[in-house]
């Protein structure tokens, strides 16, 4: 509230239930922070869970996929619940493909990944 003089707290019945910022006020990147605030405090709980680990960088996801996968990879295998590579390897190189983010270099460096600790993609 602090930061945005020009806002008012919403109340009903006594409650807090808002506070409102013209948008003029308020620039891009303060209002996608509120925005996924006001999210995350109402979103299920398995969603926000979701959301979190696939946003998370790849050694904080409690998995073992390679950082050299890229950004849009790895949050395409933690959506789809692949946190290791095991899990990685249960899959074809073709069904890696077909996951929005995951691209020929990625499968490259997976399949790279899992042959130095012997195991493959499957089939």
């Amino acid at each position: 509230m602090a930061a945005h003089a020009t806002g008012e707290s919403l109340v009903r019945a006594g409650r807090p239930i808002g506070f409102r910022v013209p948008l003029a006020d308020i620039n891009g990147k303060d209002l996608n922070a509120l925005v996924r605030a006001a999210w995350f405090s109402r979103a299920p709980k398995r969603l926000a869970a979701a959301l979190a680990t696939a946003e998370a960088p790849a050694g904080e996801t409690g998995g073992d996929l390679p950082a050299g996968i890229g950004r849009p990879a790895t949050r395409a295998l933690l959506g789809a619940g692949l946190t290791t590579l095991d899990q990685v390897a249960r899959h074809t190189g073709r069904e890696l493909l077909a996951m929005h983010g995951v691209g020929p270099k990625a499968v490259r460096v997976l399949s790279e990944a899992l042959e130095q600790r012997g195991r493959s993609l499957r089939g």
